[in-house]
């Protein structure tokens, strides 16, 4: 009889890897039924009521196997027993508890490979990359060709300072395991979106299609590419058909505006976000992605206000924590505020004085001469924030340390780091990333990034012959011939998750 309850979970993990939800709920309400101590079981059925919007039948599986776990009831000294109370703490949004139990099932059966996989997708949700990167690498201790691992740490590597060879690499690995691997391959989507090859990450997501029709990541994917591509048909007709299968899916609007961000589509982004908090007011990633967008319309108040709601709910969003944390102790200490006519500045107190002197004048100049030559002037004022400490930057910017790029434009905000960051050409910077408000504003965020980046480019020689790039060629050489090497930042955020 029990031989037969785990082949019927078997059968139910193909079901529901394959798209037939139905079936593998039939499957799985009648096993646990027949026999409700068959923990797998449960497990897999609160996945499925989690994947169809049926989240109240969910919460009370997983709330189960937590009184289980409280009153005894559960084999403390399974390591799969622990791995389901882990997933079911984890769909629960106990991350402290999901992470503890997590780590002793992997303690007592590190061969328990399902655990470790599900431990780093856990730091991956809460951008703890370090740390996903090594829960996956245990697993391809064991196993060097698991391609469930191989497709994680591709998104290690995305996390991880965006390494795209190197996230590729494990793309590879992992499809050359199962050719149709469908975290591998939305992976392998992601990267052609974001490379504006829509054809091809949507022929990508039709491979993912073709074996499971319910994949709602790959249907918001190919929702992404409909909105970015202006196609809101298409864009409808995709987004019914997601919301069809999963009513409570507020990760599909969350997908999409995470494109929208990209794409410097900020309040079309918040618009999404909230859209999808309509529909499932418990998604605490939206609340956190509207705060955030709102910083990157310069609208500080609905910022703030939006972040700390979202890290009330969830305390181990690391870039909630720094971003507030920066607000809260370090920008009234440390900075103040400054303007010229068509500018806001945000500048360290003891740079204050020099900067003051030599800042507006370069930006109104900069700025006078691109409204006169594009015979467009943008929303002002436009906010310069310049940081003298690298970690301020970066988390002003991305929520995280470590950005590698020395300024950033959100299309009416410009953050940067200052001069007192040594060898930087502040000038140039600037005047570069002043060129993307010209671009992003006039284009209404329609202009595609290479083109932005080339401009930007071109309005920097045009500015000043000594800022031209001297290597470009030997750059582009190094780059055809495969010597140019990759940089990437690493390292864990204070305030995540750790082993």
């Amino acid at each position: 009889k029990r031989l037969a309850a785990d082949a019927g979970v078997v059968l139910a993990e193909i079901e529901r890897a394959t798209g037939r939800l139905a079936e593998a709920r039939t499957r799985l309400e009648q096993l646990t039924a027949s026999d409700p101590r068959h923990l797998a079981a449960r497990c897999q059925l609160g996945l499925v009521y989690e994947t169809t919007g049926l989240t109240d039948q969910a919460s009370k599986l997983w709330d189960r196997f937590i009184d289980e776990w409280n009153d005894g009831t559960i084999d403390r000294d399974s390591a799969e027993a622990l791995l389901y109370v882990a997933i079911a703490a984890r769909h629960s949004g106990a991350v402290k508890d999901a992470n503890e139990t997590f780590q002793e099932a992997v303690g007592k059966d590190d061969r328990l490979l399902e655990a470790n996989l599900e431990w780093g997708r856990l730091f991956l949700e809460k951008y703890a990359a370090g740390e996903a990167e090594k829960s996956f690498d245990e697993v391809l201790e064991f196993d060097p060709n698991n391609a469930d691992a191989h497709a994680g740490m591709a998104r290690v590597k995305l996390e991880q300072g965006y390494e795209v060879v190197g996230a590729k690499k494990h793309v590879a690995r992992a499809l050359a395991t199962n050719p149709r691997h469908p975290d591998a391959l939305r992976v392998r989507a992601q990267l052609e979106i974001d490379n504006e090859e829509y054809a091809r990450a949507d022929k990508t997501l039709g491979e993912v299609l073709a074996v499971n029709s319910a994949d709602l990541d790959a249907l918001a994917l190919r929702a992404a590419i409909a909105w970015l591509t202006d196609d809101l048909s298409a864009y409808e007709e995709r987004k019914r058909r997601v919301l069809a299968l999963n009513p409570r899916f507020a990760r599909f609007f969350h997908l999409v505006a995470e494109f929208a961000e990209k794409a410097h589509r900020y309040p079309e982004a918040i618009a999404l976000e909230e859209e999808g908090l309509a529909i499932d007011p418990s998604y605490t990633d939206a609340l956190a992605a509207i705060g955030t967008g709102y910083l990157r319309l310069g609208d500080e108040k609905k910022g703030i206000e939006r972040l700390g709601q979202a890290f009330e709910r969830d305390t181990f969003n690391v870039r909630a924590y720094n971003t507030l944390n920066l607000y809260d102790d370090v920008i009234p200490k440390s900075y103040e505020l400054a303007t010229s006519p068509h500018f806001r500045y945000r500048l360290a107190k003891a740079e204050r004085p020099v900067l003051s002197r030599y800042l507006p004048r370069l930006l109104e100049q900069a700025f006078a001469d691109m409204v006169k030559r594009y015979g467009f002037t943008p929303t002002v004022p436009v906010t310069i924030e310049l940081y003298a400490d690298p970690d301020h930057y970066s988390v002003r910017t991305v929520g995280l340390p470590n950005l590698g790029a020395l300024g950033v434009c959100f299309g009416k905000v410009i953050t940067a780091l200052s001069p007192a960051n040594g060898n930087v050409n502040w000038g140039m910077v600037l005047w570069h990333e002043l060129g993307h408000v010209f671009a992003i504003q006039l284009s209404r965020s329609r202009v595609p990034r290479w083109f932005t980046e080339g401009l930007s480019e071109y309005e920097t020689i045009l500015a000043r012959p000594e800022w031209r790039r001297e290597n470009d060629f030997d750059v582009w050489m190094a780059l055809e011939s495969g010597k140019l090497p990759s940089v990437v930042a690493s390292g864990s955020p204070p305030g995540s998750l750790a082993r």
